[in-house]
C-alpha cells in the first residue's frame, strides 16, 4: 500500500517495513534494505502507470486530475492488514484495518474450565 500511503500522507518507513514483495523481516541489513528501497521505487512506478491509465478511463467523470489528488481527498482507506499479524506501520486516524473481516469465527462450544 506505499502508493496510497503516500498520497494521503502516511510516513513510509522503508528502512524498517519491509514492502510486499520482500522476502525478509523487519530486521534487515544493508543490502536487504537497498533492495527494499529498490522493491517501493519499483512499486510506486508501477502504480503510478497502472492508477493513470485508470484515471483516464474515468476523465469525463472526475477531469484531468492526478490519482494523488484524488487519494489525499478520500476520509478513511481501508486496509486489509492485522495489527498482531502484520509488521507494525505507521498509519493515519483514516486509514482503517479491517483484516479478518472476512473471516467467520467458529462457534464456542465449551464453558471456561472451572478454577
Amino acid at each position: 500500500m506505499p502508493t496510497i500511503s503516500k498520497a494521503i500522507g502516511e510516513p513510509q518507513l522503508i528502512s524498517h517495513v519491509p514492502t510486499i514483495l520482500a522476502n525478509f523481516g523487519d530486521k534487515m541489513n544493508l543490502f536487504q534494505k537497498l533492495k527494499n528501497l529498490m522493491g517501493y521505487w519499483f512499486g510506486l512506478y508501477f502504480r503510478y502507470r497502472i492508477y493513470n491509465d485508470e484515471i483516464g478511463m474515468v476523465e469525463n467523470v472526475v477531469g484531468k486530475k492526478d490519482y494523488s489528488e484524488l487519494l489525499s481527498k478520500t476520509s478513511f482507506v481501508f486496509v486489509n492488514s492485522h495489527p498482531y499479524l502484520d509488521f507494525p506501520f505507521p498509519a493515519l486516524p483514516k486509514s482503517v484495518l479491517i483484516g479478518g473481516i472476512t473471516v467467520s469465527p467458529k462457534a464456542k462450544k465449551a464453558e471456561l474450565p472451572e478454577v
